[in-house]
């Protein structure tokens, strides 16, 4: 299961999401945040207050082109 780990967060990636847009489940805690990454988007949260969903979408924004370049780079192995 490829992954990043920025700051506190860790931005999972699964095998099985690859046919979908590229996005990131972020875990940190307990919680879960699905985000779409090719525009910082939300699809679904759990636990997350929204001052944390904020500082996730600024960090995803600020990591963007990194993101998307692991999503891409883990895409084509499958």
């Amino acid at each position: 299961m490829p992954f990043l780990r920025i700051g506190k967060y860790e931005l999972r990636m699964y095998a099985s999401d690859f046919g979908e847009r590229p996005h990131v489940h972020v875990r940190f805690a307990g919680n879960q945040a699905k985000y779409w990454v090719d525009r910082i988007e939300l699809f679904k949260s759990s636990g997350y207050a929204p001052h944390e969903l904020n500082a996730i979408e600024r960090m995803l924004t600020d990591n963007q082109v990194r993101i998307l370049k692991k999503w891409h780079e883990e895409s084509e192995k499958q």
